[in-house]
């Protein structure tokens, strides 16, 4: 009767400790689920933080972007610190983790959307200042021309998202195409206040002179990109 008892026993046991088998199973694939997610997260900001630092340094704005980046920080903290919580308590079903990671996905996109539309607007500027010269050399200089537009060309083509490699040809295709622009020999004021001004050494009293209004008004783009000393 005994030995009886003690089988029924431990098949209590059992069928009492399989849902909690049952829990754990579930408890381990959603915290695996968690951690595949959190890496795939930090992959991407570290392509992210690559690509804010090097946009930095060729724009020379070392607090580019910073009210972003502090928004994606204080976001990131206070989620972060809700996952470590509910995984500490074993709490993690799918409804109580999905809300900060989503959170945490939605403010990392919102951040490389920021990056992205700040390269975009970099290279719209070089771009556009580019373009200009070149209309400027049409009609004194066709190898200065043409130099412009091999550099322009090289400087649309390289794409700074391909690793390390990426980012060093996009450095260098934008010091090509700056060095372009500035090795130019272009004849009289004109000439002598854009060599000025793309060296930051421009003069204001110049901008009274009617050639460089009338080739300023030609192009307009390059009243937001030229730099002038007021004194």
């Amino acid at each position: 009767m005994s030995t009886r008892s003690n089988k029924l026993q431990r098949l209590a046991k059992q069928f009492e400790a399989e849902p909690r088998q049952t829990e754990l199973r579930q408890l381990k694939v959603q915290l695996a689920t968690v951690a595949d997610s959190v890496d795939q997260q930090v992959r991407d900001l570290m392509q992210t933080f690559d690509r804010l630092r090097v946009l930095k340094e060729v724009q020379f704005q070392p607090d580019l972007l910073r009210d972003d980046v502090d928004r994606f920080l204080a976001s990131a903290r206070t989620n972060t610190q809700a996952l470590v919580r509910i995984t500490q308590a074993n709490e993690s079903h799918h409804a109580r983790v999905s809300v900060p990671l989503d959170n945490l996905t939605k403010s990392a996109r919102a951040l490389a959307d920021a990056i992205r539309q700040a390269w975009e607007l970099a290279n719209q500027d070089e771009v556009e200042k580019t373009v200009a010269f070149i209309a400027l050399t049409a009609s004194y200089d066709p190898e200065a021309q043409q130099a412009l537009q091999v550099a322009l060309r090289r400087f649309k083509a390289v794409d700074v998202a391909n690793g390390k490699s990426g980012v060093s040809a996009y450095c260098e295709a934008r010091e090509a195409l700056d060095h372009a622009r500035k090795s130019l020999n272009i004849p009289g004021a004109v000439g002598q206040f854009l060599q000025d001004a793309l060296h930051g050494k421009g003069s204001a009293r110049m901008l009274g002179d009617p050639q460089v209004q009338e080739f300023l008004n030609k192009h307009p783009v390059l009243w937001t990109k030229m730099l002038v000393k007021l004194g």
